[in-house]
């Protein structure tokens, strides 16, 4: 976590009672996203030896976006946030030129979405999706039965 002081100290969100905008129900407003992984549990806490890491995944992963899609599978919406990091202190004229970077970051990545894919969907046949599931499940039993 000491990695992330020094970035995160450079990022804050709207905060509503700071008196400044946020959107309804939008919990994201700016910084990192990412995950940290089951086991990072033990950084913080006196656990049992964890056992073998026979993933190698890393323990922690994230990014910081300057604009990013957020999917919210519980409204059924999307919504696009653009963060701006305007200098302490920034002039009107500042605020609207960041405002206006981070509106056109915005409905470029929407007319983005909105073009059909440039890449031809998979055509996938029911043998082959059996096949390659019972690849998974002999790859799975090997590594079980270690």
């Amino acid at each position: 976590m000491q990695v992330l002081r020094p970035t995160a100290g450079r990022h804050r969100g709207a905060h509503p009672s700071a008196g400044e905008p946020v959107v309804p129900g939008l919990r994201v407003s700016a910084g990192a996203v990412g995950y940290l992984g089951y086991d990072v549990v033990r950084a913080f806490e006196r656990l049992p030896k964890s056992p073998k890491d026979d993933l190698d995944l890393p323990d922690a992963v994230f990014l910081l976006a300057d604009t990013l899609v957020i999917i919210d599978n519980v409204f059924g919406r999307a919504i696009v946030v653009a963060n701006t990091r305007p200098p302490l202190g920034a002039s009107a004229t500042q605020l609207r030129r960041e405002f206006d970077e981070a509106d056109g970051r915005i409905h470029e990545l929407l007319a983005r979405i909105a073009k059909p894919p440039a890449l031809a969907a998979v055509a996938w046949t029911a043998r082959q999706t059996c096949h390659a599931r019972a690849r998974t499940v002999r790859r799975r039993s090997s590594v079980t039965s270690r």
